[in-house]
């Protein structure tokens, strides 16, 4: 697998083939799915991690979600994990390029995380993928996983607590 920094516009800029129509994708064994476990993080460490036990909970979402001023239609109730720090996903992006920042500003970003072993989330694991990348792939952070159950699983449990922020 593979990250395109800039998407399919910088694709595009760079004079890169594209296709339009259906594609029929085609079984390979050049590649096989090989599933990391240690990648992801499941519920039950998320509620681990919310008890104080040893990972920091980095939430990606925008700063009006994670107030619990707005949600996601997916999200039963508005607000954040318990003892969250919060990061905005999109910060981590040039503005209107779709690519990465360069590395010493990536590292000047993400220094409030904590460091040791985190939980990355959002709404439903999407967003949460930019800081799990960045954390784990560009800055070599070690213990960074990928809740992608995120809030949409999280407040389906109506004993598990959702501060908010809001005011």
């Amino acid at each position: 697998m593979a990250v395109l920094d800039g998407g399919y516009r910088s694709w595009r800029e760079a004079g890169k083939p594209a296709e339009a129509g259906l594609s029929r994708p085609t079984v390979s064994e050049l590649y096989p799915l090989r599933l990391t476990g240690s990648l992801r993080a499941e519920v039950q460490a998320v509620e681990k991690a919310v008890m104080r036990a040893g990972a920091t909970l980095l939430d990606g979402r925008s700063q009006a979600q994670f107030d619990g001023r707005e949600k996601s239609p997916q999200v039963v109730r508005a607000g954040h994990l318990p003892g969250a720090v919060h990061l905005d996903h999109n910060g981590a992006f040039q503005p209107g390029t779709g690519r990465l920042r360069p590395i010493a500003e990536l590292e000047q970003l993400f220094e409030p995380v904590p460091p040791g072993p985190v939980i990355s989330y959002c709404n439903t694991g999407h967003l949460a993928s930019t800081n799990w990348f960045v954390l784990s792939e560009v800055l070599k952070c070690p213990a960074i996983t990928l809740y992608d159950g995120s809030m949409s699983e999280w407040t389906q449990d109506p004993g598990r607590p959702v501060p908010t922020n809001a005011s």
